[in-house]
């Protein structure tokens, strides 16, 4: 995540595919990361728990601010009815 967002401030372009790519891949990692937590909640004392689970949503949250700063976003257009 910060790669991407160190790229995009020196000023080296990658293509929009490619940042999405990376940035779902991030993304998949978090929900397994949740997913791990989830599972092993039974285990981990109630303040781990709730430390883990912050920090997995400071880190969707900041990957989707990454999200919105490296991608265009997609411009509004009125679709022709047939």
């Amino acid at each position: 995540l910060a790669g991407l967002q160190e790229q995009q401030q020196a000023g080296t372009q990658q293509e929009p595919a490619a940042i999405t790519a990376q940035l779902d891949a991030l993304e998949a990692g978090t929900i397994a990361q949740e997913k791990a937590l989830a599972e092993s909640s039974y285990y981990l004392p109630t303040f781990d728990q709730k430390q883990c689970a912050a920090k997995l949503q400071e880190f969707k949250s900041r990957l989707e601010a990454a999200r919105s700063e490296l991608l265009p976003k997609k411009k509004f257009a009125f679709s022709k009815k047939v």
